[in-house]
């Protein structure tokens, strides 16, 4: 039954495409965030936050704080607008599941974490019309698809200041592209298409450590640093390629058919610090350095290059989980980033820059006293891509909302007297 569920997941998760993206045409796509709304209302943040009424699923260390079964789902809506050089603008939306994670708690010391997530997604199209003569030739660059991540984590609490995590995750998916071109209107003339499909799939490791010290006499306040680093820097590859030419019999030659390949990718180092009261909030800055391991240079566009990322965030409680006023349980949260995506045009980084501000509404019920489930928010305004270039430069709102069910009244374990 659940491998049935985390396969219907999956095909969600293939479908949840977020709208046109000039940028996810490079290397393996536009690349999610493994952060849940939470974090999205930090723009980004979570490396060195720990939270027991959250998934902490950024930092595999973190589930260690995690000590009552776990159920998370969240959704995710983008709207942008996209602006080329000399262009019109194009608005667009879309939207789906961004993560469902379950975590289970194995003793004081250890919890583990399952999940699943979409990791990539391409979804462009490109048309132009060139004049020969008397005669117009339109070309189509078409692309879609996704990487999809399931994901197996533990965190473990070595002792009051240290604790360690593992995340154990599957990627697969497919990446196609497509060319197409012919004399217009295509319907009447030879139309030629190429089609490039490959098909994705490896395991890949991420370790986390987490270390915390007080730094009042009553431990209620910590100094935390959280790191974690990405293993393996390729995916194991299979390509297929054909040409077609229409309106001839549909003519069709079969270039490629499963070839096995490997298929670099870039590798992220992540370290973060935070100062955190589990009461009242944090204060999180974080750094990113992406090493690239020139996934891109076949494309003439961009170049790959080695990039940093840097978020800084912060959360918020006025009162405690014990306060009666509802205003008084609601965590605030707000944060700022910037990321160069690992991508170079004329020497600039493509970039994406963006403010977030986001809360968490608990339930309230008599009967979970003060183990309350969660319904989360985040908003995100942002830019992303280059000025001027024929990357281009989109705008963009992100909306991402979160269901987090964390009480006794759906984990409960009963005991007959």
């Amino acid at each position: 039954m659940l491998a049935f569920q985390l396969l219907f997941f999956q095909k969600i998760l293939s479908q949840s495409i977020i709208g046109h993206s000039p940028i996810s045409r490079f290397g393996i796509g536009q690349t999610f965030g493994p952060g849940l709304t939470r974090n999205e209302g930090m723009a980004g943040c979570g490396l060195a936050v720990p939270n027991s009424d959250h998934p902490n699923l950024i930092n595999p260390a973190l589930l260690s704080f995690n000590r009552k079964v776990n159920l998370d789902i969240d959704l995710r809506y983008v709207y942008r607008d996209l602006r080329g050089p000399g262009s019109a603008s194009l608005s667009d939306g879309g939207g789906g599941p961004a993560q469902m994670s379950f975590i289970i708690p194995i003793n004081k010391r250890l919890s583990t974490a399952f999940g699943i997530r979409p990791k990539t997604f391409r979804d462009f199209i490109f048309d132009q019309k060139q004049f020969e003569g008397t005669d117009s030739l339109g070309f189509r660059n078409r692309g879609f698809g996704g990487i999809t991540q399931v994901w197996l984590a533990a965190g473990y609490e070595v002792s009051k200041t240290i604790s360690l995590g593992l995340e154990a995750s599957y990627l697969f998916g497919t990446l196609e592209d497509s060319v197409s071109f012919g004399v217009l209107p295509t319907t009447t003339n030879l139309n030629f298409i190429s089609i490039y499909k490959r098909k994705i799939s490896q395991f890949v490791f991420k370790p986390g450590i987490h270390l915390r010290f007080p730094v009042t006499a009553n431990k209620s306040t910590y100094l935390a640093f959280g790191g974690t680093a990405d293993l393996g820097n390729s995916f194991g590859l299979r390509e297929y390629r054909t040409f077609t030419i229409k309106n001839a019999g549909s003519v069709q030659d079969t270039l490629q058919d499963g070839n096995k390949s490997r298929l670099k990718r870039s590798v992220t180092y992540s370290a973060g610090f935070s100062l955190f009261n589990p009461e009242v909030g944090s204060v999180s800055a974080e750094f990113d350095w992406i090493e690239s391991a020139g996934e891109n240079s076949e494309n003439a566009i961009v170049k790959a290059h080695n990039a940093i990322a840097v978020r800084l965030g912060g959360e918020y409680t006025i009162g405690t989980k014990k306060s009666t006023r509802y205003l008084n349980i609601i965590t605030f949260r707000g944060g700022l980033s910037y990321q160069q995506f690992p991508l170079q045009q004329d020497g600039k980084f493509i970039t994406d820059q963006k403010v977030s501000v986001g809360a968490s509404f608990p339930i309230i019920r008599k009967e979970a006293k003060f183990s309350r489930p969660l319904i989360n928010l985040a908003v995100a305004y942002g830019q992303r891509g280059l000025k001027g270039s024929t990357v281009g430069l989109e705008e963009y709102w992100q909306v991402t909302v979160g269901f987090t069910l964390n009480d006794f009244l759906w984990f409960n374990r009963y005991r007959i007297d």
